[in-house]
Parts: structure tokens; C-alpha cells; sequence
């Protein structure tokens, strides 16, 4: 029985209080996932660079904590610092939620972000150390308030419900991510109609991500209430932790199902990251054909993620993420034979994308949490999530080392299969089905 279970008599009824709680549960994805779509995808890159770029000297290098940085590296050197930040801080917010009200856990990163966002929003001219360090605590925060908020996931949903919650919820996050990015399009768009200049475009972007955060995680956190009970026998957090980190070793299925995971898991953050860049560079396409596949790829990945989890809960999902990953390997063959400048074909292939990116992550979230014991479920969702965030840079390393051997994208994107056949293999071959209990 799941830990936490109890909870349900807070709210009318058992059954009210299940819906209530998923409904939470989707509601953080909707209110968080605009950060990502909005700010990191469009927006902040070019705002932040532009601020390093009138704080530079006369060589074009910014000095943070003193040590000289060419402006155009200033934005790639901040997430690779959010990420180093949260493979500490995501593990442990996540055990935090053993010892502590669930509800007050996840409230501290998330308004947090929130107000780190709406703080972005408020600077400009120079200040690029500011904005840096606001952005470097929004993506932290945002990453911890993820790695607990999964913690609820197995108290709201059982075994069978639990792939249906999961996809539900990622195709929420797309769902939002994309309202709000056709609103801030049109604002771009029309920037110069309403006398706005591109730094107040990226502003205006900023508090609107900000609020929408704010708001809907007050939401969430209200409907989430009745499940926020810390395990009555909990260990300390610190302690926890470093006991699941020495048990994967023994339990051997939840350890193969997390390298398979980081292996195809890098080669769809590749592909999601560079594909802009693959698009323009490699296929001579256009910002304004990358910014339309942007828009297709979110209102896709919506529908395709709430179907992916009714499959899964039919066949279950390691035969579903088996074929995901097959899917994934045919859209890398099929990106990098491609005729160029050809935007229809490359707006269909993003599409059909689209429709497996939320549910790849989804039901190997679900899947995993299946592989683990109900009572430290918590801890080893914390580690689940440094390797979602926090290892993803094999695939982008590589894929920039190819390019730089071969002096050409299609050999780079290419590049990426390696790391989905490798992952699909490990998935097939190392790992059980999700109902059988890892190893003890």
C-alpha cells in the first residue's frame, strides 16, 4: 500500500478527493511549464545576451565573479550553472517531502521561480549579472518544484491509473506553454505597432510567465492539500538519499531502467534543444518557419500525450516507450535525409514528434516510479529527476563534437541515433515490466 493513502479522508469522499488531487497535479504542469516554452525556448536567450552584450568591454567580454566571458557565451555558461545547482537541490527538495507537509515543500520553489520571473522582468541596460542570477534561481526552482510535485503522483493515482495521470498532465503543461506562447508571438509581432522595442517585448514575455506561475501554483497547491502528509517513519532527507543511491546497485531492474532512460532521454533533450538550429543551419529553413513548427509541435504534443497514456495503460508502458524510442530513431533518419528548404515536410516530421515528446517523458516517469518501493518512492523520484535535468549533456556534446570533425549539421544530427538505439536496446532487454518490484 502506498504511503500516504490516508490522505484521502480529508477531502467528501475517497473518490472526490482522487479527482481533486490529480487535478492539482495537472494544474502545476499547466502552471510551470510556460517557463520552459516561453522564456527558455524564445525569449530569454536573446534578452540576456543582449544585456552581456551593452555591458561588454571593448573586447565584447563580461566579467561575472571576475573571470572575463565573451558576451555570446554569457547565456550558455548560466544553464550550464543551473544545471550543476540542481543535481544538489533536486534531489534533496524531493526527499524533503518525507519529513515535511508536501504542500509547504513544493510552495517554497515554486513562488519562489515565480517571483525570480517576474524580478527578470524588472531589469535591463546593463544589468546582466542580476538577470543571470535571477535565471540561474527561476530554472533551479523550477526543477525542484517538478521533482516534488511528482511526489504526489503516486498517492493520487494507482498502478493502473498511473500512466493516464502521468500523460495527463505533461499534455497540460504543453497545452499552456502554447496558449501563452501564441499570445506572446502576436505580442512580438506586433511589437512595433504598440511602440515596443524587443527588450520590452522579452519583458512583457516575463511577467506574464511570472503571474501565470504565481497564480496557477496557488491553485495547485490548494488542490493538492489532502496529500501532503510527510511519512510518519520518515529518515532523515540526507540519510535517505544516499541509502537509494547505494540500493540501486541492488535493485537491479529501477538501475538498468534509469541508463536506459539517460540514453534515450539524451537523445530526445538533443534533438528538442538543437532542432531550431538544426532547421535554419542545417536545412536552410527560416526563424519564421521554425517559430510556426514551434507552435505545431505544442498543440501536438497535446493531444499525443493524453492518448500515449491511455495506450500505455492497455499494453503498459515499457512496450509503449520501446516503441517511442523507435519512433524517435525514425524521425533522426528521416531529419537527416531530408531534401532542404523544404518546410512542409519538416513541419510534418516535427509533428509527428509532437505527438511522442510529452508521453516519452510521462510513462518513463510512471514507469520508473512502478520499479521502486512505494515507501521511498519520494527519494528515488529526486534521483529520477537529476538524471531528466540535470544529464543531459552527452547528447548536445556530441552532436556539437560532430559538427566540429565534420564541418556539417546532417552528419551531427545524425549523430543522435546512437543514443536512442542504445537506450531502446537497454530498455528491451535489461528492464521487466513496471508491475514486478525491483530486486530487494
Amino acid at each position: 500500500m502506498i504511503r500516504g493513502s490516508v490522505a484521502l479522508s480529508a477531502g467528501p469522499t475517497a473518490a472526490g478527493a482522487t479527482r481533486r488531487g490529480r487535478l492539482g497535479f495537472y494544474c502545476y504542469d499547466w502552471a510551470s511549464a510556460v517557463f520552459t516554452t516561453v522564456l527558455t525556448s524564445v525569449f530569454f536567450g536573446p534578452y540576456v545576451t543582449a544585456v552581456a552584450e551593452r555591458a561588454a568591454d571593448v573586447q565584447g567580454r563580461v566579467t561575472p565573479l571576475g573571470i572575463p566571458v565573451p558576451a555570446g557565451s554569457y547565456y550558455p555558461y548560466l544553464v550550464s550553472l543551473a544545471i550543476v545547482v540542481q543535481v544538489v537541490v533536486l534531489p534533496v527538495a524531493a526527499a524533503l517531502t518525507r519529513r515535511c507537509e508536501k504542500g509547504a515543500v513544493l510552495a517554497v520553489p515554486a513562488l519562489t521561480g515565480a517571483a525570480a520571473t517576474l524580478g527578470m522582468s524588472m531589469t535591463g541596460g546593463t544589468d546582466y549579472v542580476l538577470v543571470g542570477a535571477l535565471y540561474v534561481l527561476a530554472t533551479v526552482a523550477l526543477g525542484a518544484s517538478i521533482g516534488v510535485v511528482n511526489t504526489y503522483l503516486p498517492v493520487i493515482a494507482g498502478p493502473a491509473q498511473r500512466d493516464n495521470t502521468s500523460a495527463l498532465a505533461s499534455a497540460a503543461g504543453f497545452a499552456s506553454g502554447g496558449l501563452l506562447l501564441v499570445a506572446a508571438l502576436i505580442l512580438q509581432v506586433n511589437q512595433e505597432v504598440w511602440g515596443l522595442r524587443e527588450d520590452d517585448t522579452a519583458r512583457v514575455a516575463m511577467v506574464g510567465v511570472g503571474l501565470w506561475w504565481l497564480v496557477f501554483t496557488v491553485v495547485a497547491i490548494w488542490l493538492l492539500r489532502a496529500y501532503g502528509r510527510p511519512d510518519a517513519d520518515a529518515n532523515g532527507s540526507f540519510r535517505g538519499l544516499l541509502t537509494a543511491v547505494r540500493q540501486l546497485r541492488e535493485r537491479r531492474r529501477a538501475a538498468w531502467f534509469l541508463v536506459a532512460f539517460f540514453l534515450y532521454n539524451n537523445g530526445t533533450q538533443t534533438v528538442t534543444a538543437l532542432i531550431a538550429t538544426y532547421a535554419v543551419l542545417g536545412l536552410g529553413l527560416t526563424q519564421g518557419d521554425v517559430i510556426a513548427v514551434v507552435l505545431v509541435v505544442q498543440f501536438a504534443a497535446v493531444a499525443g500525450t493524453a492518448a500515449l497514456g491511455r495506450v500505455a495503460g492497455r499494453y503498459g508502458a515499457r512496450a509503449v516507450l520501446g516503441s517511442l524510442v523507435a519512433v524517435w530513431s525514425v524521425v533522426i533518419v528521416v531529419g537527416g535525409l531530408m531534401p532542404a528548404r523544404s518546410p512542409g515536410l519538416f513541419t510534418a516530421l516535427c509533428a509527428g514528434a509532437g505527438l511522442i515528446v510529452g508521453g516519452t517523458y510521462a510513462l518513463s516517469r510512471s514507469m520508473f516510479i512502478g520499479l521502486v518501493p512505494p515507501e521511498h518512492v519520494s527519494v528515488y523520484l529526486g534521483i529520477f529527476e537529476v538524471v531528466a535535468r540535470c544529464l543531459t549533456f552527452l547528447g548536445p556534446a556530441a552532436y556539437a563534437l560532430t559538427l566540429q570533425w565534420t564541418a556539417s549539421h546532417r552528419t551531427a544530427w545524425l549523430s543522435i541515433l546512437a543514443f536512442l538505439l542504445a537506450g531502446g536496446i537497454v530498455l528491451l532487454t535489461a528492464v521487466r515490466n513496471r508491475e514486478a518490484l525491483p530486486d530487494a
